[in-house]
């Protein structure tokens, strides 16, 4: 497997008055295309900021990270856009479904955004929607889901332009244990079934378990 993902020493601070508080401190780590990985750490240990600079939400003070062999932390803003789109499917804890989509409307932003065929799309949303297990909940609007399908649906989401790289942060945070078992399962499912590499920030040591490897971030 050809490496997909190459984060090399990565610095991030943070200024809080006169305090200035070391959060990352030279982090390094590697993934191949098709690979799993896990990042567990205590809380402000710097998990999620990991995971936002790897996506190009945040910035780093230093270090670089390359994505299919693209330094994104030397991209313009619309570069960095464009590649996010393409190349990045993200999971947060929180949803972020639009509540004036229905589910199938949701799971297909991400295509449209690419300008591509609007039928075509719809057939996508639809296919990933029955596969994650929503058949009869196709055009239901988040705000008549349970917390468990409007994840399924954020997974969809994230899986539908085909990124080689899925990132998720905390996606089963804000489930009860049954729903949060059956997302991770399904999440874990899809990317190796399709051959994504998934980079997974959690708490759980269950399911930094079921990566392929772990990193363990320490305060």
């Amino acid at each position: 497997m050809s490496e997909l993902l190459r984060v090399e020493n990565i610095y991030k601070t943070f200024s809080s008055g006169e305090e200035t508080l070391n959060i990352l401190n030279g982090v390094q780590l590697s993934l191949k295309a098709g690979e799993t990985i896990s990042v567990t750490g205590e809380s402000g240990s710097g998990k999620s900021t990991l995971l936002h600079i790897m996506g190009g939400l945040d910035t780093t003070d230093s270090g670089s990270v390359n994505i299919d062999g693209v330094d994104i932390t030397k991209l313009d803003e619309t570069s960095l856009s464009e590649l996010r789109n393409k190349k990045i499917g993200f999971i947060f804890q929180s949803h972020y479904l639009l509540e004036e989509f229905d589910a199938v409307e949701n799971v297909m932003l991400p295509f449209l955004m690419n300008n591509y065929n609007k039928n075509e799309a719809r057939k996508k949303a639809v296919e990933l929607l029955v596969k994650v297990g929503l058949g009869e909940r196709l055009h239901h609007h988040p705000s008549k889901m349970s917390g468990g399908e409007r994840q399924r649906v954020a997974i969809a989401r994230a899986f539908m332009n085909e990124p080689p790289l899925i990132l998720a942060d905390e996606p089963t945070g804000n489930l009860d244990n049954k729903n949060a078992e059956r997302v991770v399962e399904l999440l874990f499912d899809l990317s190796r079934e399709r051959g994504h590499a998934l980079v997974i920030v959690t708490h759980s040591p269950t399911i930094a378990a079921m990566s392929d490897l772990r990193y363990v971030l320490r305060g």
